[in-house]
């Protein structure tokens, strides 16, 4: 309560005593007449006492309230003095009291209040000032204390924290305590309490809580080992994630442990922690694996949480302890390091020397340490020694290229990197030297090979359009050929023809040697290569020229493109026939050679090669020609003699193909050029076969070709070939004719190179109609590799502009008619009863096929049963043994047979098998459970089919199929085409080759082989079938 309201209920307060005498005295004035007093001067006693009285009374009133006022004033001070005492301790609290009287809506408040909430301090409407001022998320939870209901109770009382918003936005932190006063009925009477600003405290919180956090996170990531352990008991109380790590406990676990149980001596860690040593060193201690190790323990001693307590980083100093070791190692790897490394004083003499140093410059480590830098870098002086050294000194590393000298003489172009070191005071050089001979010869050949691939570059870009011209030349000389009779123009002809081919030749070269042309990789026999070209030599050699071949090689065999390699052999053999000048002789040598460790051939990595050598005993070369001899137009033949390019060809020929040629030469003695090309070991070589006939045939061929004198050629050529021939000039007219009529389309024959939409795009879109569309690809130079993407992509072979007719038919004959369109569906209810009946064969993709022929599919049911009926146990007998062999070769014919009849699912299962087989160390298979899951399914199919209708009766509703009968069919012919056939692994073809048989009349020694085959093809047995074919074309070929 303030002063004034203090006054003010003193003044109030009036005495009894003097308040009845003065009610006395007005009395008696009243009853005395007042004439009687006002006439008479002698006023008698009794009159005068009762005014005597009054005025005493008056007087003693006044005198008692004057010395009350003055009581009341000294009280007063008191209470002021008192009050500011109580303003100044809740100014220091930061507390301020408030009380609110709900009947009269007033709120008295002491003055801390305003400090608080940083207003100033005549606020007319400070409740409303203060709700404003507190933080929206505290109104809610303020409102629900202040309207707090009553239960019954007269008094409840309770408390609170929230935040306001002071000046410029800071958020304080505030606490309260208050009571709530409640009447008989329930209503709120007066709400008092206080409120004390507690920010400092909260910010104080805050930051030690902040603290702890770092503290907590420096100790989980410290990387020593860390332990908080009670002082007096040994007990473990933290640990860090390095603890766990370096003991093998698990945290829990270091809780049921004491810090001794770990130590090798309990107790004299005892008596370090009772005297307070603050690092023990050469500790040893136990891991949880009872392992030991020596470590070094820093100790911090204090009172946490009211206990004393030490702070104990552990650190495994066992490898530091082990330095020796570690340093004599670290000189063991120096020693015997690649690089050759040595360090030098300021005088110039050697400190130290590792061995590939003195093993390099031919000297012993004993005279290598007696000398100096000069003797070894015998250009350097002592003065630019010295001068080195001081700029050493500066950078502190310097990197240098130098030469040392060996012993020997041999001068070692380096690569030096030298850094500057002082040890104790010791100044050092330090030195790591590389010997860059073989760099620099890389260096070289990267020169050279940057200046062969700009020749490369300049032959690809005019490789398509001199080809396409080449190719019209060389095309109208063909068809020009078979007009003439007039055997002088038949000779001009020719001479045109050979003058295009010779063209040809030199841009394949040039393509071959920038490795830009298009390979055909196949299996080739060498030998037979050879052969060949041996046949093709021997008229130009001369008699007095012997060509000798001594096929030594055990395999034969390589991987590539058959004309580049015969090319290339043949290049090599020209130059030779012309470096012995029509006398001398020549020599083919094979042999098969591995590359390892210890014999090493240029850069050829380790593995099996053959090696074929041509040797001459000519004029030999000598060291400076033997360098440029790949280069292209590097000639030393007369001008006119030679392009220059048949050696660089032949270099890019075979290192195309993952090989190298070795030439060894001296002039005098005759030269040997040896060929390095990979061995294969597949025994299926592809025969060579020199195209000589023109194959005929029939169909719709598409053309497309951008070039019109080459689209106009090529299609009088293949049109003569007995074709019907279709032709465009873009690809977009091209691929709208074979969405149209792409049925009666046999073939389509495709340029690769053209402006707007390439060949390559065509192909992709004609694939999209047809995906077994066949096409030819046929130009003059491809890039991008788009030749090869087609080919893996399903393309049916490559043609190199210009072709010969006999080669453009042959590659027509192969592909001609193999195009098919699958539009007729069959339903289910068109063959129901007619093929086993099983929800596991899809005979929908079956028909498909084979092209719809019922007759066919049923045959291939029939003899599957015939063959394979008992395979179930072969299979399993085989599993049992690990026979993984025989195992996969019935596994890829089962997997094709299930394919053609429409087993799906065991085509899946086929198809895994084999490829869980089909691995370097392949595991048993006997027990493993997706095995025995296929056996079960194979058995439940043969059970099918044994059910089937169809096997009891072979020959009912069997359809013969019309052959295609093959006109004018000589044996080299039929036995390609039978052999295609096989290839394709396609029962659908059984029929159409077994017609081939037929009707070609086959040479007496080939008939057994030929019955043979038929028998095969019976059981669809396509591998053994294919080889018998090619037994029989090799036969053919050495008969013709």
């Amino acid at each position: 309560m303030s002063s004034k309201n203090l006054i003010r209920a003193n003044s109030k307060t009036i005495p009894v005593l003097p308040g009845i005498m003065l009610v006395a005295c007005a009395v008696a004035m009243l009853i005395i007449p007042h004439d009687k007093l006002l006439g008479r001067t002698d006023v008698d006693l009794y009159y005068l006492i009762p005014i005597i009285l009054g005025f005493s009374g008056i007087g003693w009133f006044l005198t008692r309230n004057f010395y009350k006022n003055i009581f009341s004033l000294s009280n007063r001070k008191e209470i002021l003095k008192h009050q500011k005492r109580l303003e100044r301790t809740q100014h220091l609290a930061h507390i301020a009291f408030f009380e609110y009287s709900w009947q009269k809506n007033r709120f008295d408040v002491s003055r801390e209040l305003n400090n608080i909430l940083e207003v100033e301090e005549e606020y007319e409407s400070l409740i409303h000032l203060m709700m404003d001022k507190i933080f929206p998320d505290d109104l809610v939870r303020i409102r629900s204390h202040a309207f707090l209901p009553h239960e019954n109770d007269p008094v409840r009382r309770g408390e609170l924290e929230f935040r306001i918003i002071g000046r410029n936005g800071r958020i304080k932190y505030l606490f309260a305590q208050y009571e709530h006063h409640y009447n008989l009925i329930g209503h709120r009477i007066i709400s008092n309490g206080w409120v004390q600003d507690i920010t400092a405290h909260r910010v104080n919180e805050m930051a030690l809580a902040e603290s702890e956090e770092k503290y907590r996170n420096m100790f989980a990531l410290e990387s020593d080992a860390l332990f908080l352990c009670d002082n007096d008991t040994g007990d473990i109380l933290e640990t860090n994630a390095a603890a766990s790590k370096l003991f093998g406990y698990y945290p829990p676990e270091f809780k049921a442990i004491k810090i001794y149980n770990m130590m090798e001596n309990a107790e004299k860690l005892k008596e370090n922690l009772r005297r307070h040593h603050e690092q023990l060193v050469n500790v040893s201690l136990r891991k949880k694996t009872g392992e030991t190790f020596t470590a070094m323990v820093s100790l911090a001693y204090f009172i946490w949480k009211g206990r004393n307590v030490h702070l104990a980083a552990i650190r495994d100093i066992t490898k530091i302890l082990s330095n020796e070791k570690e340093l004599e190692l670290t000189k063991f790897s120096l020693d015997h390091a690649a690089l050759m490394v040595y360090v030098l004083k300021k005088d110039g003499t050697f400190h130290y020397i590792n061995e590939a140093l003195y093993k390099t410059l031919r000297y012993s480590r004993e005279e290598l340490l007696g000398m100096k830098i000069f003797d070894i870098e015998t250009d350097l002086t002592p003065e630019e020694y010295l001068e080195r050294w001081n700029e050493l000194k500066k950078a502190r590393q310097m990197h240098v290229k130098k030469s040392h000298t060996s012993k020997d003489g041999t001068v070692i172009p380096c690569e030096v990197i030298t850094n500057y070191l002082i040890v104790s005071g010791t100044e050092y050089k330090v030195a790591f030297v590389q010997d860059i001979r073989t760099r620099i010869e890389l260096e070289e050949q990267i020169k050279h090979s940057e200046k062969m691939n700009a020749v490369g570059q300049l032959a690809g870009g005019i490789a398509h359009d001199f080809n396409n011209q080449l190719m019209g030349i060389s095309g109208y000389a063909y068809l020009l050929r078979d007009k003439i009779r007039d055997n002088k123009l038949l000779n001009y002809v020719e001479n045109i023809i050979k003058a295009t081919e010779h063209s040809a030749d030199l841009t394949k070269k040039l393509l071959a040697f920038s490795r830009k042309g298009k390979y055909i990789s196949v299996v080739i026999n060498a030998h037979e290569i050879i052969d060949e070209c041996v046949m093709l030599l021997k008229p130009g050699l001369g008699k007095q020229v012997e060509i000798v071949v001594d096929d030594n090689a055990e395999n034969p065999m390589v991987e590539g493109d058959t004309s580049s390699i015969q090319n290339a052999i043949l290049n090599i053999a020209i130059n030779a026939k012309d470096a012995m000048f029509g006398h001398g002789k020549m020599t083919i040598a094979t042999r098969n050679f591995v590359v390892d460790e210890e014999h090493r051939i240029n850069k050829l990595s380790e593995g099996e090669y053959l090696a074929i050598s041509i040797s001459d005993t000519g004029t030999g070369i000598s060291p400076e020609i033997r360098e440029k001899i790949f280069e292209p137009f590097f000639s030393t033949k007369d001008s006119g003699q030679g392009t220059g390019l048949g050696l660089s060809a032949t270099i890019g020929t075979i290192q195309a193909h993952n090989g190298t040629v070795v030439v060894e030469s001296s002039p005098g003695e005759g030269s040997t050029f040896t060929i390095f090309l990979p061995s294969c070991h597949q025994e299926k070589a592809a025969n060579y076969v020199i195209e000589k006939e023109t194959v005929y045939g029939e169909g719709v061929i598409m053309l497309v070709d951008d070039e019109e004198v080459v689209r106009d050629v090529t299609r009088l050529m293949i049109t003569k070939l007995g074709y019907n021939v279709v032709a465009f000039s873009d690809g977009n007219s091209s691929i709208d004719y074979y969405k149209k009529h792409g049925k009666n389309v046999a073939a389509v024959i495709l340029d690769l190179v053209m402006p707007g939409m390439s060949g390559y795009d065509v192909f992709k879109e004609l694939q999209k109609i047809n995906d077994k569309v066949q096409v030819l690809l046929f130009s003059g130079f491809s890039t991008n590799d788009e030749a090869q993407r087609a080919l893996d992509m399903g393309a049916a072979g490559y043609l190199q502009k210009p072709a010969r007719i006999e080669k453009l038919s042959k590659e027509l004959i192969k592909i001609a008619g193999r195009s098919r369109f699958y539009e007729h569906e069959t339903s289910e209810e068109d063959w129901s009863g007619q093929f086993p009946q099983d929800e596991s064969i899809n005979i929908s993709k079956a028909l498909k096929l084979v092209n719809d022929d019922r007759s066919l599919l049923k045959q291939i049911f029939r003899n599957f049963h015939k063959k394979y009926h008992t395979v179930p146990d072969t299979l399993l007998s085989q599993a049992k043994k690990n026979s993984f062999a025989d195992l996969y070769l019935n596994m890829h014919s089962l997997k094709t047979l299930f394919g053609n009849m429409g087993a799906e699912e065991l085509f899946l299962f086929a198809e895994k098998l084999e490829k869980m087989i089909d691995v370097s160390e392949p595991v048993e298979i006997y027990s493993n459970r997706y095995f025995i899951e296929f056996i079960h399914q194979l058995k439940k199919f043969i059970l099918v089919l044994e059910n089937w209708d169809g096997l009891k009766d072979e020959q009912k509703n069997q359809q013969t199929v019309e052959p295609q009968r093959a006109n004018n069919k000589n044996p080299e012919q039929a036995i390609a085409e039978i052999l295609e056939m096989i290839q394709q692994y396609s029962p659908a073809n059984t029929k159409r080759i077994k017609d081939i048989i037929e009707v070609t009349r086959w040479p007496e020694e080939a008939m057994k082989e030929i019955s043979e085959i038929a028998g095969l093809l019976e059981d669809y047995d396509f591998e053994d079938a294919g080889i018998k074919a090619r037994n029989i074309q090799s036969l053919i070929q050495k008969t013709i």
